[in-house]
């Protein structure tokens, strides 16, 4: 299990890093947790986060401050002293979520390519 945390870890950065660099958020931020992996991306009170668990579809979240939306804030999710809301993404590619693990950093590639043009002006924000 560790060695395909490891392994998502390693695809993932390589895929959002450009990404995150792109539009100015810090090195990403690597967390474990029991079987869940997490690759997060700050940039103020905004944070890109991925998080993986071994044979599950990564889940994509962006954070903002609950001000600059209508979705209620998430009791967890303060950084900073901030109230932040989140949102998980929807982000359709090209091909389903891969059944090996040899194929996840071409699918990380096409979420991140996803994130970009589909949430251009939140990253940019």
């Amino acid at each position: 299990m560790t060695e395909s945390r490891d392994h998502f870890v390693q695809a993932c950065r390589a895929a959002f890093d450009a990404v995150a660099d792109r539009y100015g958020f810090a090195a990403a931020e690597v967390e474990t947790a029991g079987p869940e992996a997490y690759v997060r991306y700050h940039r103020g009170d905004r944070t890109i986060s991925i998080c993986f668990e071994h044979g599950l579809v990564p889940i994509i979240e962006l954070f903002q401050p609950a001000l600059e939306t209508a979705e209620p804030a998430v009791p967890w999710a303060r950084r900073n002293g901030v109230a932040r809301s989140r949102r998980g993404l929807r982000i359709g590619t090209a091909g389903h979520f891969p059944a090996s693990s040899a194929d996840l950093g071409a699918y990380l590639r096409a979420c991140a390519s996803a994130l970009e043009e589909g949430h251009q002006a939140w990253l940019a924000t």
